[in-house]
């Protein structure tokens, strides 16, 4: 055996073991921090630098390099801290406890009950991290589809009667997705399903948007209709599609309709947007 290791032999365990914790604690905070790049290249340059500068220092020094790389991962930890929650507090705690364990080490009593408290403290606070980044993850979810939900409200029409010929000017252009955004999707008054019923042979929104646009004969009159006068329904006013009507651009006269009539219209306004189609009604055979 060598001089070399005799002199390593005698080395306290937690001396030689001092980075196992923070690298440890170090793999559990980063993920949770969001992966920052940055405080980890730090960690790791300043730990090249000192690998270079510890071949210059004396023997006394340069033998105290475990602790060194402990002491830049403890450093990384603590910053990592600062990016998450408070219940990273506590896995620096169990990190602590474990160092105890180790620096306890042969003296099971004391080291076994040490890090066993120390690793419940980590799993526990992991656990606790994942759901509270879990229920942040939902909130997020949610505020970022209100966002959309009044982002949408915000480009319905501003009036009811202008709902119908939005609806016909979207179908005359073959754009299913503004559509189908004029009917409401809400489960108590989801317009989409009566829509759809309502076009022979269509399986979809899209489709039965699809299946109208095929009817159109002339994409531009078709949304120059002369819409009906919307009922007195309150909060919910009717617009009768049946009813409405085109006449010739140049002499004013009544024209056959250039697409298919576009049913009876229940509106109701969405929040502080515009109109939203709550009930579709097809209208009945010869309309």
């Amino acid at each position: 055996m060598t001089q070399q290791d005799r002199a390593a032999r005698r080395r306290p365990v937690w001396r030689r073991y001092a980075w196992l914790p923070p690298i440890l604690a170090a793999a559990v905070l980063w993920p949770l921090a969001g992966f920052p790049v940055i405080p980890v290249a730090v960690a790791v340059a300043v730990l090249l630098v000192a690998r270079i500068l510890l071949g210059f220092l004396p023997g006394f020094l340069r033998r105290r390099r475990t602790l060194v790389l402990s002491a830049v991962l403890l450093a990384l930890d603590l910053y990592l801290v600062t990016l998450v929650s408070v219940w990273a507090w506590l896995i620096v705690a169990g990190v602590a406890l474990i160092a105890g364990g180790i620096a306890a080490y042969p003296r099971l009593p004391v080291a076994v009950p040490l890090g066993a408290a120390g690793l419940a403290a980590i799993v526990t606070a992991t656990v606790a991290l994942s759901i509270e980044h879990h229920q942040a993850a939902v909130a997020e979810q949610q505020q970022s589809r209100q966002e959309q939900q009044e982002h949408q409200a915000a480009l319905l029409p501003a009036n009811p009667s202008e709902t119908l010929t939005a609806l016909a000017t979207y179908i005359a252009r073959g754009n299913a997705t503004a559509a189908c955004l004029l009917f409401s999707a809400n489960p108590q008054q989801d317009a989409r399903p009566e829509f759809v019923h309502a076009v022979a042979g269509a399986t979809s929104c899209p489709d039965a948007v699809a299946r109208l646009h095929q009817q159109v004969t002339d994409q531009n009159e078709y949304p120059e209709m002369r819409p009906p006068a919307e009922s007195t329904g309150g909060s919910t006013p009717v617009i009768d599609g049946c009813q409405a009507s085109w006449d010739d651009p140049t002499s004013g006269a009544a024209v056959p309709a250039p697409g298919p009539k576009l049913g009876r219209l229940t509106v109701q306004k969405q929040g502080g947007g515009g109109y939203q189609i709550v009930h579709y009604e097809p209208c009945a055979a010869g309309q």
